[in-house]
């Protein structure tokens, strides 16, 4: 299962309750933080006291974090993250983490040349790009010295395919990497460039695929022993009788890896998400900026959001089965109509708010939703 917790939904700046990006993907494995604005810390701490007062089971850490993936550089998406990493050190954290985030081509290209310190005054680099911001972090202590504990760097850049290099600044070194590197042993993390003001990408965690379900009465009919079926069941090929039984053979089919996906900020339109419905690897769910609503299309075209709408062309085009707005104007008081309007092209859709539990499954989708007491399934949220 994939738990999602959603920890903001408010575009720029805090409005109606709503606070900033960040979101917290549980895996088997560990957890994943995506985008840290402002407060993101806070956050944690007050949901996961919710979730232990509650009786539940799950618990948010920022010691459990394994690692953070940005989809870009503005701060109502990253503010948050030297202080989180500032606190992971004063509570003695010794276990390795990991950050990833599409940087600019000139950024990409001057590091892979000049290193990890090179000057960043190119007036084609954004202000905000993260190469800029993580040279500033490094100076004001997130380095291994200071905080006591391993932090691997790493950028993308889209420019001319998909570009990775590793960034080290206690050497000052910069990294070009031949292959993707593997940032989550226990599931496979992908970029997808997105269309916005700055350097974007959105970012989607897949689980493996699940085996097939073993078929022991095919097994047991063949008159096995346990030790035989019990070697067919792990996957070991056997022999009986001078025949071979090859363990695939007692399987059904094998079931897509369930995955999630969150845009970040983007237009609407973006070809890798075409590009992920042509090849059939849309998510089970896609958790999507919807900055306006349709009156609003012109202001996202403007400053490069999407609408609800968009959000669901998204869906549409990627395969997604179900898909979950968020990141909403403060002009939004009311996600009514935001839905509304996406439903109108996708239907198993719904709105966010802030502290939602969202779980995946191969049983299904479901949303939990605080009400100042605990948490309560919202029913039809999803079709």
């Amino acid at each position: 299962m994939l738990e999602v917790h959603v920890l903001g939904t408010s575009s720029a700046r805090p409005a109606y309750g709503r606070e900033v990006s960040g979101s917290v993907i549980d895996t088997p494995s560990g957890q994943i933080l995506v985008d840290c604005g402002e407060g993101l810390q806070l956050r944690m701490k007050e949901h996961s006291a919710r979730l232990k007062n509650c009786g539940m089971q799950q618990r948010l850490r920022h010691t459990r974090i394994r690692l953070l993936l940005l989809t870009h550089g503005h701060l109502d998406h990253c503010w948050g993250v030297l202080p989180l990493m500032q606190s992971m050190a004063l509570d003695g954290r010794n276990k390795p983490f990991v950050v990833a985030a599409p940087i600019s081509d000139i950024s990409f290209d001057a590091m892979l040349h000049g290193g990890a310190y090179v000057s960043l005054d190119d007036p084609g680099i954004p202000r905000v790009d993260m190469a800029r911001q993580w040279q500033q972090w490094w100076s004001l202590g997130a380095t291994i010295d200071q905080l006591g504990y391993e932090v691997d760097w790493y950028v993308v850049d889209f420019s001319t395919g998909e570009r990775w290099m590793r960034l080290n600044p206690e050497s000052g070194e910069s990294e070009l990497l031949e292959t993707p590197p593997v940032l989550f042993d226990g599931a496979e993390v992908r970029p997808h460039e997105t269309l916005h003001s700055v350097p974007s990408c959105a970012w989607s965690v897949t689980l493996a695929d699940k085996p097939g379900r073993f078929d022991s009465e095919k097994a047991v009919g063949l008159g096995l022993d346990d030790s035989a079926v019990n070697k067919l069941a792990r996957g070991i090929d056997i022999e009986v009788d001078g025949k071979p039984l090859t363990a695939a053979d007692f399987r059904g089919d094998s079931r897509k890896g369930l995955s999630v996906m969150i845009s970040g900020d983007t237009k609407g339109g973006v070809p890798s998400f075409m590009e992920l419905g042509e090849q059939g690897e849309g998510p089970n769910l896609l958790i999507h900026e919807s900055t306006y609503t349709d009156i609003k299309q012109d202001k996202a075209e403007e400053w490069m959001h999407s609408t609800a709408k968009d959000a669901a062309k998204a869906a549409q085009a990627m395969g997604a089965e179900h898909l979950l707005l968020t990141h909403y104007s403060s002009s939004i008081e009311d996600t009514t109509i935001s839905i509304s309007e996406a439903r109108e092209l996708h239907a198993s859709c719904y709105a966010a708010d802030d502290g939602d539990i969202i779980r995946v499954s191969y049983d299904g989708i479901s949303l939990l939703r605080w009400d100042g007491r605990g948490w309560s399934q919202i029913e039809n949220a999803f079709l």
